[in-house]
């Protein structure tokens, strides 16, 4: 992701990054909110283990038609219960991300089915959620922010709490046992949390996107980004409106089930991560489905631009550079990961850009002068999107790779070399080294300088010392892998392919709270 630092370093920094913007939920109202989850949550553990295991019923927590804000903090430290052990918490038991996912079971595949109007924003769906039981757990809890009206667990009326974004629901299933859990759900997502709003509705034009919370705006799912799984959307819209989703467009035509709208299904070959599903439905020009050729790799291009920008013909003009951003990746960090490739401006500032799925999300001020965003955002596609996060503190790893990246690659020309880049850094950064790389902290420090481009500074000064040879073989097997990966794991393959002892370096750049000294053993000679 690419976003704006809460601080500007004396001299200017390499690139600048858009703003992003506050949510703003007042503090006396979060607190409100977060006591009365607490409360009802007391409730909901209560009610899920006083069923009997033979008896079912149907629950719900409001009606279909409910609209309704979710406040979210990320903030707030987690309780003993979110972190404890694997027992079917509502949480993964990330001290970052509090919320998210939830313990015992491993989320296989989403299969949703989704009907929007854009000039109201409701949505009406039915998701399948494939999961496998890992732990004896009680409940599978599931991220959702629009009001569930039945569930079923392999298609018998299941016991349910939906309570905010949690969902929990009793499975009845054994470890080793694989269930599908149908719900339905429909109503006016908004979801605000101290990051920003993941729900973006202006006029008929309607985008549901952010990080780390987007896609629990219309998708119930694990929304940690530990757990990555198949994703399938078919989406109904009215007849002339564009629906955009992540991955391959599979077919779009005029709906079975309603002559006046146009059904969209959309398929990533990979697996994915809840922040990096997205949906924008409203009045797009369309630059495919095509084939375009990527490190070798034969995948569909498509990218999407409003119709209300002034020239979207530029647009697409400039998201076409991706295709050239991506093959010159494959160059240095190895085989394209995805089936799918192109981009997305929409009618309304974000704030920021986004990796999602294939498709990352691009805030209207980068047209025509930031091809440096392009690669950064692609970047993604190998760190974060497919090497996904273990854990929400080590978010350095992806940002600071993919902002390394946005100087390694050459598109239409760099602004720097990421020698130059290091140099800027290291000598116009100030306070923020007093940031640690490894545990920046929650909410906007996660996304602050010191993670983008203290993390890039970081990544070159790890070349400086292991040598060319060395670094690119190391970022290369670091790029083939699949699935949640930690710091820890970042700092061991490294020394793996160093051919010198990496001890000091990364202790002084990730640990660290004051400039590294500047020394060949820090990679500054």
């Amino acid at each position: 992701m690419s976003v704006a630092p809460p601080y500007q370093p004396p001299s200017p920094p390499p690139h600048p990054r858009p703003t992003r913007r506050r949510s703003p939920v007042v503090a006396a109202s979060l607190i409100a909110a977060v006591v009365a989850v607490c409360l009802v949550v007391v409730g909901v553990w209560a009610l899920v283990r006083n069923h009997g295991t033979a008896s079912r019923s149907t629950s719900t927590s409001a009606p279909a038609t409910t609209a309704r804000t979710t406040a979210l903090s990320v903030l707030d430290p987690c309780d003993e219960r979110e972190t404890g052990p694997n027992t079917g918490e509502a949480s993964a038991g990330d001290p970052y991300l509090c919320w998210a996912g939830g313990s015992g079971y491993d989320a296989l595949s989403y299969d949703v089915k989704a009907s929007v109007e854009p000039s109201t924003a409701y949505i009406s769906a039915h998701a399948d959620v494939t999961v496998a039981i890992t732990e004896a757990i009680e409940a599978v809890h599931l991220d959702l922010v629009l009001p569930a009206s039945a569930v079923t667990v392999d298609g018998r009326p299941a016991q349910f709490v939906h309570d905010k974004m949690d969902l929990a629901v009793r499975t009845n299933a054994t470890v080793g046992q694989t269930v599908t859990i149908g719900v339905d759900y429909a109503g006016i997502p908004s979801l605000e949390s101290d990051m920003g709003n993941a729900v973006h509705h202006v006029g008929d034009e309607l985008v549901l996107a952010d990080q780390p919370a987007g896609a629990v705006t219309w998708v119930p799912l694990n929304g940690h980004p530990s757990d990555p799984a198949k994703f399938r959307a078919e989406v109904s819209a009215p007849h002339g409106v564009e629906a955009i989703s992540v991955g391959r467009l599979v077919s779009q035509g005029q709906d079975p089930n309603d002559p006046n709208r146009d059904l969209w299904v959309w398929q990533p070959d990979e697996p994915v991560i809840g922040y990096t599903i997205m949906l924008a439905v409203g009045q797009y020009e369309i630059d495919g489905p095509r084939d375009v050729t990527v490190g070798g790799r034969t995948v569909q291009y498509l990218a999407a631009a409003s119709q209300s920008h002034r020239d979207p013909q530029a647009t697409l003009a400039w998201l076409a550079n991706s295709v050239k951003a991506a093959d010159e990746l494959t160059k240095f960090v190895g085989d394209y990961p995805m089936s799918s490739l192109g981009g997305l401006v929409p009618p309304m500032a974000t704030g920021w850009a986004l990796e999602t799925h294939g498709r990352p999300i691009y805030d209207p001020g980068f047209i025509g002068y930031q091809d440096s965003v392009l690669t950064h955002e692609l970047a993604h596609f190998w760190f974060g999107d497919t090497i996904t996060l273990a854990r929400q503190r080590d978010i350095v790893i992806n940002e600071g790779l993919a902002s390394y990246c946005e100087y390694e690659a050459d598109i239409t020309g760099r602004s720097m070399l990421p020698g130059e880049y290091l140099d800027v850094v290291y000598d116009g950064y100030g306070i923020v080294w007093k940031q640690k790389l490894s545990d920046p902290g929650p909410g906007m420090d996660t996304f602050s300088t010191k993670v983008y481009d203290g993390g890039g500074a970081a990544v070159q000064a790890l070349r400086n010392r292991m040598g060319d040879e060395a670094f690119y073989t190391f970022i290369k097997a670091w790029a083939a892998q699949k699935g949640p990966h930690s710091l820890d794991d970042f700092r061991a393959m490294a020394q793996q392919y160093s051919p010198v002892d990496l001890t000091g370096l990364l202790a002084a750049w990730y640990d660290g709270t004051e400039r590294p000294a500047k020394t060949p053993e820090n990679g500054l000679p």
